[in-house]
């Protein structure tokens, strides 16, 4: 029979080897809504694990150092991170994924999935010396909650040619009648608007995902309730009448929605 002293000994070499043993590192692939995404595949630090049921990965053991981390899944857009990990560390980073859009457009993030944002035309009213550019109140709105706006954008152009086109966000006001003249040089009357038209600018900020062609559109600044259109080319306040006439009547659009 074995005495405690003769199984002790190797009792204290297996708590050692334990105790200096590196934790697993476990992390977590969740969609924005913070829904796990299964079976995304987790690449670096020369693992690939695939996540569980519940948006679970494992790298395993490693070693202490900076790793370049991605993570996607057909149907999602891809995210990565540069990693430190440290001796000790139990905890590999969380990433969360966009769902790719079905097709070219924006997209508002609303509560457990997106919305998409349709177009309306910008319509011109009076004459070139005196004319307002706005859009007839969209028969399908979306509708947002104030504060920290967030669409998606996907379009097959680069950050560059996305600027070129001049992409803002413009506060609407709506117009129900104003003085304009009924013909050119004529006297200025009372007419009848029923137009949303530009009233302020706000700044945007275009930030490019790792997926080529998707992008995210936030404000910088939080919107408070009202009416709210993205547009390019200055359809909503055009340098003058014969700029706006030069675009094609299709292209004349903007994507409008409402902040509550």
């Amino acid at each position: 029979m074995r005495t405690y002293t003769e199984v002790s000994p190797m009792i204290s070499l297996l708590m050692l080897f334990a105790c200096n043993e590196t934790p697993e590192l476990k992390g977590r692939v969740v969609d924005i809504w913070n829904n796990p995404v299964e079976g995304a595949t987790v690449v670096g630090a020369g693992e690939k694990p695939l996540t569980d049921e519940y948006g679970v990965y494992s790298l395993g053991t490693i070693a202490a150092g900076s790793y370049e981390m991605k993570a996607g899944k057909e149907g999602y857009i891809q995210e990565s991170a540069t990693v430190e990990i440290k001796d000790g560390d139990k905890a590999a980073p969380t990433f969360r994924l966009y769902k790719k859009p079905e097709s070219d457009g924006f997209y508002a993030v609303t509560v457990g999935d997106y919305r998409r944002v349709e177009p309306s035309t910008v319509k011109s009213l009076g004459h070139a010396s005196d004319t307002l550019y706005g859009i007839e109140a969209p028969s399908e709105k979306v509708f947002l909650e104030g504060g920290d706006v967030k669409i998606v954008y996907k379009i097959d152009l680069s950050i560059a040619q996305i600027k070129s086109l001049g992409l803002k966000l413009r506060k609407l006001k709506f117009v129900e009648s104003t003085e304009m003249a009924t013909v050119a040089g004529g006297t200025r009357t009372e007419v009848p608007v029923n137009l949303f038209v530009a009233d302020s600018e706000l700044p945007l900020e275009i930030t490019p995902l790792k997926s080529k062609g998707f992008f995210v559109l936030t404000t910088k600044e939080p919107l408070v309730a009202g009416v709210y259109a993205l547009e390019s080319q200055d359809l909503l306040a055009p340098v003058d009448d014969d700029t706006f006439m030069r675009i094609p009547e299709t292209l004349r659009t903007v994507y409008p929605f409402t902040v509550k």
